[in-house]
C-alpha cells in the first residue's frame, strides 16, 4: 500500500512519518509549501458497516455524494477536523457494490490535531478521487 500511495504523490515533495499497518498507511507529505497528512484506509465487506453512511446527511462542511454507473458510491468532503482546532480534513470515500472500501483522507497539517502548517491540503479531491480508485490496493 506505501508504494501505491507514494506513486500517486506528486514528484519534488518529501515523504516522512510513514505508519504502515493491515490496510492502513499513514505518511505525511510536504511540497516544500508545507507539511500535509495523507492517509489511505482499504477494507473489505463494508457494505452493511457503512450503510446509511455514504450520502452526506450530518456530515459538516461541504459534502457530494454520487453513486457511479457500476454501483460504486462516492462521497467527497471537505470539512473541519474532527478533533477541534482550525485543521481541515478532505476526504474521498469509495464504497464498491462487493463491500470494499477504501477512503483517503488528507489533513493540512502533519497530524489532525496539530497546529496547521499550510491553507490547505496539497493534493485536490480529484487526485484523492484518483488515488482511491487505485485496484492495487486489493492485489497481494
Amino acid at each position: 500500500m506505501t508504494e501505491v500511495l507514494r506513486s500517486h504523490l506528486p514528484h519534488g515533495g518529501t515523504v516522512s512519518d510513514l505508519n504502515a499497518g493491515d490496510g492502513l498507511i499513514q505518511l505525511v507529505y510536504d511540497d516544500g509549501r508545507g507539511r500535509n497528512m495523507v492517509q489511505v484506509d482499504a477494507q473489505y465487506d463494508m457494505t452493511a458497516p457503512l450503510a446509511g453512511h455514504m450520502g452526506c446527511a450530518g456530515v459538516e462542511g461541504d459534502c457530494e455524494a454520487t453513486t457511479l454507473a457500476d454501483g460504486t458510491k462516492v462521497k467527497k468532503v471537505k470539512g473541519p477536523s474532527e478533533k477541534g482546532g482550525s485543521a481541515v480534513v478532505w476526504l474521498v470515500d469509495l464504497l464498491y457494490p462487493d463491500g470494499r472500501r477504501v477512503a483517503v483522507r488528507e489533513v493540512n497539517s502533519y497530524a489532525e490535531s496539530a497546529p496547521v502548517t499550510r491553507p490547505r491540503p496539497a493534493l485536490g479531491l480529484d487526485e484523492l478521487l484518483t488515488i482511491a480508485r487505485d485496484k492495487r490496493y486489493f492485489t497481494g
